[in-house]
């Protein structure tokens, strides 16, 4: 049992107990077994500051960040509950809610500011939303053998900086450097000889 529920809640579940801080002040919790009893007194204090973190920086490409609000008072802990966020362009991007955080999906190129609220704090911050680089791509042809007369259709994946895939089959320049193929612009392979 708690002493003070206005400054903690005790919570239960199957097997186990867990503590969860409502407002700052102190709280003693008394465990008892028969006759046998122990206590132990818990300071829960509140944060003086709050700011936003992502994973990526503030120049997002399309795709999802990660946003956590944070509090510090010499220390700095995650706040995951009670928080409340808000974007200014729906256009944008949009955030999604989870148990654990708040994810922002970039829809289309700009600016969007991201508030959060945790009780009487507020942090906002700016992101500059970017269409994503390209960083690599490989060819999926399946058997590197073919027959004489057989086609078959190139596959080019490009993988870019947001984490994403994409055909680019239509954007490549193909080329044989030899006779025993002909590439269409499409990407298709044709075994000549």
């Amino acid at each position: 049992k708690i002493d003070n529920s206005d400054v903690a809640r005790l919570n239960s579940s199957y097997d186990t107990k867990s503590l969860k801080g409502l407002k700052a002040g102190e709280v003693t919790l008394t465990a008892k077994l028969s006759d046998l009893s122990t206590s132990k007194t818990f300071k829960v204090i509140a944060p003086t500051s709050i700011s936003i973190s992502s994973e990526k920086s503030d120049e997002m490409q399309l795709g999802q960040s990660k946003l956590i609000a944070k509090y510090s008072d010499d220390t700095q802990q995650t706040l995951y509950h009670n928080v409340s966020w808000e974007i200014d362009n729906n256009d944008i991007s949009k955030i999604t809610i989870s148990y654990r955080d708040a994810s922002l999906q970039a829809l289309k190129i700009g600016e969007v500011s991201v508030t959060a609220r945790y009780d009487d704090l507020i942090a906002s911050k700016k992101f500059t939303i970017l269409e994503p680089v390209y960083k690599s791509f490989y060819l999926d042809y399946g058997s590197d053998t073919m027959y004489i007369g057989e086609s078959k259709k190139l596959q080019a994946l490009a993988s870019y900086s947001d984490g994403s895939r994409r055909d680019i089959v239509d954007s490549i320049t193909w080329q044989v450097m030899s006779n025993i193929a002909t590439v269409t612009n499409d990407g298709t392979v044709t075994g000549l000889k």
